[in-house]
């Protein structure tokens, strides 16, 4: 399912309905802020200004939605050359391409080829030759000339020339750069342009689109509550998180088959916590104590980029119930560091949160800062296991 990200004019009413009373204007277009500079070369392409233009840029944020939307808006303003566009996605054969671009060829047509293929060796060179002439005239002709250069009886039955004059204009959205000396050719008579969006952006991008209803039956708060689920847990070496994650979150929590919360943990192995899950508890079934467990988890995770490793202690421990494991790794802490009086430069761990613990005070501190309760929680959680530790 695509996502719709038409919701700037719905969104504020569907909040004041769950909300006591009006709230202020604070629709924040961001959407469009992020994709401006996309926008910008598209709009080049639907004016006329470029007879081509390639933009490229890792899939998952809505390019082909974000390019619709423009285009739609270019057919409605006066002042622009677009007056009609077409997309063509997926496999495209050399005469496809040419019966594209000769139903196409009128002056103000925009032609978005998105994500397209051509083929083997002998196909994807033909292609390029179709859209080389297209692209740009020969010589100091601004005549773009298209010719098939071959007799074909689909032609003949289709009532379509062996060449024609195309004024049109074509645009190629991708995920990459094609490496190919084929596509060097198109590019050359291309404007190009890889468009960048960074891990902030695509957060913000999965928050800006949940506020628009996508039909599957869940209101404003829900969907709000379902983005941030997301990227709470969200991490920058998570490079497939994106718009589908969110989508595809909402599929789950719609589905005939899933119950309660069950959405969240399918969807998590989505994002690559069940490898975790599984470095977590393999970790503890070999080590003898929580202190180590966690230890030999941190030193196999971090070869992972983009890992936080204070936030990995908080969810290690999360796995295997936050209470009981926790208080046993301080009590851990306190004999091997306290209890064995270790001096700082024999230690083996060099974590600086482990050469600042000097007392039991210090252990209890760092598990309130690992898991945000308070002293007096630890404590009472502390009781179950009487004597475990003594100030």
């Amino acid at each position: 399912m695509t996502a719709d990200l038409t919701h700037l004019d719905t969104v504020k009413s569907e909040q004041e309905s769950q909300a006591d009373g009006p709230l202020p204007d604070t629709t924040e277009p961001q959407v469009d802020d992020i994709f401006e500079e996309f926008r910008n070369y598209l709009k080049m392409a639907a004016r006329g200004e470029q007879t081509g233009v390639y933009v490229h840029s890792r899939p998952g944020i809505g390019k082909s939605y974000q390019a619709e939307e423009l285009l739609k808006e270019e057919v409605d303003n006066r002042d622009s050359a677009c007056h009609r566009y077409r997309f063509v996605s997926g496999y495209v054969s050399p005469l496809s391409l040419y019966e594209v671009l000769y139903a196409s060829q009128e002056e103000g047509m925009v032609i978005v080829f998105d994500d397209i293929t051509f083929g083997g060796h002998s196909q994807a060179k033909r292609c390029a030759n179709l859209l080389k002439g297209a692209l740009e005239g020969e010589g100091s002709s601004d005549r773009r000339t298209v010719e098939w250069r071959s007799k074909s009886s689909t032609l003949r039955d289709k009532e379509m020339p062996e060449q024609f004059v195309y004024n049109g204009t074509c645009v190629f959205i991708a995920n990459d750069k094609p490496d190919s000396v084929h596509w060097e050719a198109v590019l050359s008579r291309c404007l190009v342009r890889e468009f960048n969006i960074n891990y902030s952006d695509r957060m913000q991008l999965i928050e800006e689109v949940a506020k628009a209803d996508h039909g599957f039956g869940f209101d404003y708060s829900t969907r709000m509550s379902m983005a941030h689920w997301i990227t709470d847990r969200a991490t920058p070496d998570m490079e497939d998180v994106d718009l589908r994650t969110l989508i595809q979150a909402f599929e789950l929590r719609a589905s005939s088959v899933t119950e309660g919360d069950e959405w969240k943990r399918m969807l998590l192995d989505q994002l690559g916590y069940g490898r975790r899950e599984r470095i977590a508890r393999e970790a503890v079934a070999e080590a003898p104590n929580w202190f180590e467990a966690q230890i030999l988890y941190r030193n196999t995770i971090e070869q992972l980029k983009g890992i936080d490793e204070e936030d990995e202690v908080n969810w290690f421990f999360e796995q295997f119930d936050d209470k009981q494991p926790q208080i046993e790794y301080v009590h851990e802490l306190r004999t091997e560091v306290l209890d064995n009086d270790v001096p700082k430069d024999e230690r083996v761990v060099e974590d600086s949160w482990y050469h600042d613990i000097q007392n039991v005070g210090d252990a209890i501190d760092h598990w309130e800062e690992m898991t945000g309760y308070n002293r007096k929680t630890f404590y009472n959680r502390k009781n179950a296991r009487d004597g475990l530790i003594t100030e």
